[in-house]
């Protein structure tokens, strides 16, 4: 069995966590968790380039549209340096859960906020 628990802290952190599970070896039916995989999201700390893509969209950088060059640029501003397509995922990743939007100019993606 596999739980997923999405949490926000006092100060907005949000935090996501999966924990699973499998079948007590004892009659008593009791679950043993096995593994616990930690996902955060923590402005404060940001860790992950999602992380700093979520830093950013808060600081209002993706209200205009933003190529992913714009991106790589202000990333290493932040002393985050990546090369083109380390961003590629991420990316995706934020427009299919709809954290960001992309449109498409001229066989280019540019990111803004949803």
């Amino acid at each position: 069995m596999k739980i997923t628990i999405f949490l926000e802290d006092d100060e907005g952190n949000k935090y996501e966590g999966v924990v699973k599970f499998k079948k007590s070896k004892k009659n008593t039916g009791d679950a043993i968790p096995i593994t616990v995989q930690k996902k955060s999201s923590n402005i404060k700390n940001p860790r992950s380039i999602m992380d700093f893509l979520i830093v950013l969209k808060k600081q209002g950088f993706f209200k205009t549209p933003r190529t992913r060059k714009d991106i790589l640029e202000r990333l290493s501003s932040m002393n985050q340096h990546y090369d083109g397509t380390s961003l590629d995922s991420p990316l995706n990743r934020a427009f299919k859960s709809k954290k960001l939007g992309r449109i498409s100019k001229k066989g280019l993606y540019m990111y803004v906020s949803r």
